[in-house]
């Protein structure tokens, strides 16, 4: 069976999660609401064939709790395991933290990229909730 088009991926996995017509814009990007409470973008990078699962879960932490975040997001990032194998990112420029899952699109199907979503969103829930609270 041959690989479905990327455009084509998007139509399907928007016609299985009710959003008509889901495509990427102009930046190669396309969001994604989620419970009405969380977004998620797709975006596209085709120079490496990858498409990236990104949400928001804080903004950056204050100074004075930094280390212990980063710390925890990092023993969360190992393997992948806290994280639904995605990964932590911070952005300086954004002042966000990001939670982000990368998918090699070469022999993608939306069986794969359905799956990806169910392990991502727990993850983004899950993060975004226990960032709101501060780490101690």
């Amino acid at each position: 069976m041959a690989t479905p088009t990327l455009r084509e991926l998007l139509l399907a996995l928007g016609e299985q999660l009710g959003i008509p017509d889901l495509a990427l814009d102009e930046q190669n990007s396309c969001s994604m609401s989620v419970d009405e409470l969380y977004s998620v973008d797709i975006q596209w990078q085709p120079e490496a064939s990858r498409l990236h699962l990104v949400t928001v879960v804080s903004t950056l932490p204050p100074p004075e709790q930094q280390t212990l975040t980063y710390r925890l997001l990092m023993e969360a990032n190992l393997f992948g395991m806290a994280t639904g194998g995605a990964y932590f990112a911070a952005s300086e420029a954004l002042g966000e933290v990001l939670l982000i899952r990368t998918l090699e699109a070469a022999h993608l199907d939306l069986a794969q990229l359905m799956q990806a979503l169910d392990d991502f969103v727990p993850a983004l829930k899950f993060w975004t909730q226990r960032l709101a609270h501060g780490v101690t």
